[in-house]
């Protein structure tokens, strides 16, 4: 009603002889209403508006384009649509239409967005073996939609609130959007929750025609693949697997009065399957086993505990977090964004044993937001008392570019230099950025490779 009574006003503004000098202030005034209509409408979703939520969605959904590459192959998409079109009927979508996305990643990954929009990673049809499994993953995300779960969690951080406010008044922040993005797309769903989504899942692909066994075995294969709940990376960091869920699954077979069976079907497309055949070939042909790469979250793609620290490394000061809107290699980095103009931020690898016989190649890269940031990249050695010894600038403060470069140092003793001296037990590689600095500076792939 408001946008059909700010249309009239529009036209009356400009009818002959109604300009004014008063006109431009009034139009002036309307743009203003109308902006501010928008913000509440959008902003509606925190108290459950669907409509609201169909709008939200749209405008995550163009930040997510900016930041993901969809994949463009027609035979995946369209295998990838068959499946969700058979699934999401069974849903109930609130007056909302639910909509299945593909992106081109390697990372094993599906998730849902306010609007019951579901992304799938391309890395996920890598692990998933059939249409039943596939249907396990996108019924889970569906079962996270129906329930509004996003909504529930997000309404508790009071901070993301505050952030949606700021982007929704200003639709071309691409921070505050990020932020937003970020927070939904790896969002950790508390235990109720991804318990309830396991089980109405599992229901309703069974509704639709699939074996809900299928969820039994797509448990059972994360769970091989990165244990149970420990050093979990990529999808199951907010989808953690355990043996537990495995068993609830196995259960709610029984509840269901259907026996356990490995009867799939499987339609995957000759390129998904070619692709899976490659990379076994190349796994079984390897000559030689890969350069060991030290350090542990080097992508900083590992699960990211609640409690604000950052897997494999340790925050001496100043403030990092991971970031989604900027990344070198796969979907994260690690970004440093100072909140006062005195600290000088500060963080650390793990120690790493080493000794003067060591062969080590390190290289990172780095970039900031508008190169004006300083940023200063180093390793320290330290005894077998973990007492610092030594200290070597791989990059002295100084101001990074705007986009990604490359920082490396060959760490071997050799006639005319003494990197590593006998004494050396460890070494930690830690990132500092300068003080002062108003905007970010973005750390990612680091190597420490032993050759």
């Amino acid at each position: 009603m408001l946008k059909k009574i700010l249309l009239v006003l529009f036209v009356l503004a400009f009818v002959p002889g109604s300009a004014s000098a008063s006109s431009k202030n009034f139009f002036s005034q309307l743009l203003n209403a109308y902006q501010t209509y928008q913000e509440v409408n959008m902003l509606l979703w925190l108290t459950g508006d669907v409509n609201a939520e169909k709008r939200l969605g749209k405008e995550l959904q163009f930040w997510q384009g900016l930041t993901t590459q969809p994949e463009k192959d027609k035979t995946i998409n369209a295998y990838v649509k068959g499946i969700f079109d058979k699934v999401a009927p069974n849903f109930k979508n609130h007056g909302m239409r639910f909509t299945i996305h593909v992106l081109r990643d390697n990372t094993a990954n599906a998730f849902v967005i306010p609007g019951g929009h579901v992304y799938v990673y391309t890395g996920m049809l890598d692990m998933v073996t059939s249409d039943d499994e596939l249907a396990a993953v996108i019924s889970h995300e569906l079962a996270h939609a129906q329930m509004r779960h996003s909504l529930k969690n997000f309404r508790l951080s009071t901070a993301m609130v505050e952030i949606l406010k700021r982007a929704v008044k200003n639709p071309k922040d691409r921070e505050s959007w990020g932020a937003v993005l970020g927070y939904l797309t790896m969002m950790k769903f508390s235990r109720t929750q991804e318990d309830e989504a396991d089980d109405i899942g599992q229901a309703k692909m069974l509704a639709a025609g699939y074996n809900p066994s299928a969820q039994v075995t797509l448990w059972e294969k994360f769970l091989k693949k990165y244990g149970d709940t420990k050093g979990i990376a990529q999808y199951l960091s907010s989808h953690p697997p355990s043996a537990q869920r495995v068993q609830n699954a196995k259960t709610n077979l029984s509840k269901m009065n259907l026996p356990y069976s490995e009867t799939f079907t499987n339609t995957r497309p000759q390129v998904l399957v070619a692709k899976a055949e490659a990379a076994k070939t190349a796994k079984t042909a390897a000559a030689k086993p890969s350069p060991v790469n030290l350090i542990k979250n080097p992508d900083f793609e590992d699960a990211v505990p609640s409690n604000g620290k950052i897997a494999g490394w340790t925050v001496e000061k100043g403030n990092f977090r991971v970031s989604q809107a900027q990344a070198k290699l796969g979907g994260r980095s690690l970004e440093n964004y100072p909140l006062d103009r005195f600290t000088i931020p500060k963080i650390y690898s793990e120690y790493i044993s080493v000794n003067e016989k060591s062969d080590l190649m390190f290289k990172t890269w780095c970039k900031s937001s508008d190169g004006k940031q300083k940023a200063a990249i180093g390793i320290e050695f330290y005894d077998k008392d973990h007492k610092l010894r030594d200290r070597l600038w791989v990059k002295e403060f100084g101001q990074v570019a705007s986009e990604w470069k490359s920082y490396e140092i060959q760490l071997k003793n050799s006639n005319k230099k003494i990197l590593l001296k006998n004494h050396y037990a460890y070494l930690r590689i830690f990132f500092q950025a300068g003080p002062g600095a108003k905007g970010s500076v973005w750390f990612d792939n680091v190597e420490l490779i032993a050759r």
